[in-house]
């Protein structure tokens, strides 16, 4: 075989999973357990492979077993490391995820300190408005575009 295949699985949102390469064996899951395929298979680039029948291997499976017993030896190799390889990405994923959640965390933990300072910013704002004989507007709703750009204008000019 040459070329390149990328391999996607509906059941995970049609996300591109892995690529193979020369020398790569498709399609292990479905025959060691005689179900559909599990995954979708596309060529990423011009690609020459070799195609067993199922029926064909099947039989000459079963005809030699001395090959038979190679072949699955090697199958099982090939699907053992494929699954060491799946649970290592697992865990980079899980382990990146708790990453980002915790400077997700602090992320937000600083901005809510920023949020309450502001708060108590315009605060200190209404109350001197207020005691400059400023009108006091009362609390905003959202949605209430007038209101929030009060910030930017007089407060003379929304009134309530």
């Amino acid at each position: 075989m040459h070329g390149l295949l990328g391999i996607r699985s509906e059941a995970l949102g049609d996300s591109v999973l892995q690529h193979r390469g020369p020398g790569e064996i498709l399609g292990e899951m479905s025959l060691l357990e005689g179900k559909p395929a599990s995954a979708t298979v596309w060529a990423v680039e011009d690609s020459l492979l070799l195609v067993l029948p199922v029926d064909i291997l099947q039989r000459e499976l079963e005809e030699n077993p001395h090959l038979a017993a190679r072949f699955y030896c090697a199958l099982g190799r090939i699907v053992s490391g494929r699954l060491r390889d799946s649970m290592g990405r697992l865990g980079q994923m899980l382990r990146d995820r708790d990453v980002v959640e915790e400077l997700a965390s602090s992320q937000w933990a600083e901005v809510s300190v920023l949020v309450e300072q502001f708060k108590a910013l315009v605060q200190k704002a209404d109350q001197a408005a207020l005691e400059e004989g400023g009108a006091d507007l009362g609390p905003t709703r959202r949605g209430d575009r007038e209101r929030a750009v009060v910030v930017c204008g007089t407060r003379e000019r929304y009134p309530r």
